[in-house]
């Protein structure tokens, strides 16, 4: 569940729209770049904001606008966060460690 709410998700809205920007509203090129499916990119659009793995994968790609800060300004403690999402995924992955694709379903 999602603690954004009010101005975080404004702020997170306003994030996920440059990093659409930056790749020119292509779903495909933003898929193809992080390794997830257009599904996947096309439901961060609908619903304003991007998982933690993804903000974290994004923030390496130094988009200005786009931080993982910006694009999730809900999580304060990054390493926490990512290791909860990965541990999470890895229970559902049989102990494997998951893609960003298998973070993301």
């Amino acid at each position: 569940m999602s603690r954004l709410g009010g101005r975080r998700l404004r702020v997170a809205k306003h994030a996920t729209e440059r990093l659409f920007l930056h790749f020119q509203n292509q779903h495909v090129e933003i898929a193809d770049h992080l390794k997830v499916s257009r599904q996947v990119v096309a439901e961060w659009l609908l619903r304003g904001y991007v998982s933690v793995p993804a903000a974290a994968a994004i923030d390496e790609m130094r988009i200005p606008g786009a931080s993982k800060h910006e694009l999730r300004p809900d999580v304060v403690n990054w390493d926490r966060a990512l290791d909860q999402h990965l541990a999470m995924a890895r229970s559902q992955n049989d102990g494997a460690y998951p893609t960003l694709q298998a973070c993301e379903e």
